[in-house]
C-alpha cells in the first residue's frame, strides 16, 4: 500500500480520528442510517458534502461539483501541500500508536500477548440478505455447490456479493465483493458489511478445523476465494486466508492453539518478498511455536503457469500439483 492508501485505510477504520479532523472546519456531521455515507458542510447549512465511508473516503460537493478523497479536502482546509499533509498525518498516527496495519489492528509485538476473540453477531441478521448464486463467482470458477456451502448471499442496497465469516461456529463478519468486473474510480472491490477485524481470525478456520487437527498442517493464502477454490477441489491441505498479506499476532496465537507443525505460505504473485513474505516468516519464527515453515516461490513461477497478481488457487488441480512439485521451498530467511 502507498502512504496515501495507508492513511485513508486508517481514517476509515478509526472514524473518531476522521471526525475530529473534520470538526475543526465543519459543523454537525450527519451519518446515514445505513452507515455508508456522512453529510456535512463548510460555512453553510445545506450539507452539500457527501462522504463515502469506506477505504476510498471519496467526497462530492453538490454545491460546486468539487470532488476527491478526504485527504484532498483536509489538505486544502489546512492550506498544506497534500503530500506534506499525508506525511504529517501518518507520522502523527504512528507517534501516538494509532497506526493500524492492513489487517485492521494496532499491532502489539511484545513477548507477552493475550489472545483476542472477535465480536459475535446474531445469525438472524443473515435473513436480511438472501442466499444467492453469483454469476461473477461462477465466471471465476467457483461453482454453485461451493457458493451454497460457504453461504454466499447478496445485498441489493450495496450491490455486493456477500461472504459470511465464522469462528467457532459463530458469525463474526460479512464481507462484500462489488458485483462488477470493472470498478469505478475510487471504488473498493471489497467492503465489510458486518465489520470485523481480519487480524483476529483466519477465513476458513471452521471449515478446515478438523483437518488441521488431523494433519497439523496449514497453507496460508490471502483471499477468501482461494479458500473456497481449494475446498472445491477437495484439497487435503487445510487452507486459511488472511484477508490481506499480513500475518498478525493473533493469527500466530491461533496457529499455536492449533498446534500446527507445518506452515506453508502461498501468497499472491508479484508481491515484494521484503514487504510481505519475509516479515511474515520472521514474525512466525519469533513469536510462534517451533514448526516447519515452507513457502511457494511464486515470483519464480513462469507467467504461463501463474500470471501476475494470481494466487496458486486460481489454477487447476494439475497446475497446482506442478507448482508444489517445482516451487515449494523451505524457509531460509
Amino acid at each position: 500500500m502507498i502512504l496515501e492508501d495507508i492513511v485513508l485505510h486508517n481514517l476509515n477504520l478509526n472514524r473518531e480520528i476522521l471526525y475530529n479532523l473534520l470538526q475543526n472546519f465543519v459543523g454537525k456531521i450527519i451519518i446515514s442510517s445505513d452507515g455508508m455515507t456522512a453529510r456535512f458542510d463548510i460555512d453553510h447549512n445545506s450539507n452539500a458534502y457527501v462522504l463515502s465511508l469506506d477505504d476510498s473516503l471519496r467526497y462530492y460537493n453538490f454545491r460546486n461539483n468539487d470532488k476527491g478523497n478526504i485527504l484532498d479536502l483536509l489538505s486544502k482546509l489546512n492550506d498544506i501541500d497534500k503530500t506534506e499533509y499525508i506525511s504529517q498525518l501518518y507520522l502523527s498516527l504512528a507517534t501516538n500508536k494509532q497506526l493500524i496495519n492492513e489487517s485492521g489492528e494496532v499491532e502489539s509485538w511484545n513477548d507477552t500477548y493475550i489472545f483476542q476473540s472477535p465480536e459475535i453477531y446474531d445469525k438472524e441478521i443473515l435473513k436480511n440478505y438472501p442466499i444467492a448464486i453469483s454469476e461473477l463467482f461462477l465466471k471465476d470458477n467457483i461453482n454453485i455447490e461451493t457458493q451454497l456451502f460457504f453461504g454466499v448471499r447478496y445485498d441489493k442496497f450495496t450491490r455486493r456479493v456477500l461472504i459470511p465469516v465464522y469462528y467457532n461456529k459463530e458469525l463474526i463478519g460479512l464481507t462484500g465483493r462489488r458485483n462488477a468486473k470493472y470498478l469505478q474510480e475510487g471504488e473498493n472491490k471489497y467492503m465489510p458489511i458486518l465489520r470485523y477485524s481480519k487480524s483476529l481470525v483466519f477465513f476458513g478456520y471452521d471449515v478446515y478445523y478438523d483437518l488441521i487437527m488431523k494433519t497439523k498442517t496449514v497453507m496460508i493464502v490471502e483471499s477468501e476465494k482461494s479458500v473456497m477454490k481449494m475446498w472445491q477441489m477437495g484439497s487435503k491441505i487445510p487452507t486459511l486466508a488472511l484477508g490481506s498479506n499480513a500475518l498478525s499476532r493473533n493469527h500466530i496465537e491461533l496457529l499455536k492453539l492449533l498446534q500446527v507443525d507445518t506452515v506453508i505460505f502461498a501468497l499472491d504473485k508479484s508481491l515484494n518478498y521484503d514487504e510481505s513474505l519475509i516479515p511474515n516468516i520472521k514474525k512466525l519464527k519469533k513469536y510462534g511455536r517451533e514448526c516447519e515453515i515452507k513457502y511457494i516461490d511464486v515470483n519464480n513461477i513462469p507467467n504461463n503457469l501463474l500470471g501476475e497478481k494470481e494466487a496458486i488457487c486460481d489454477r487447476n488441480k494439475e497446475e497446482i500439483n506442478e507448482i508444489f512439485t517445482k516451487y515449494l521451498k523451505n524457509e531460509n530467511f
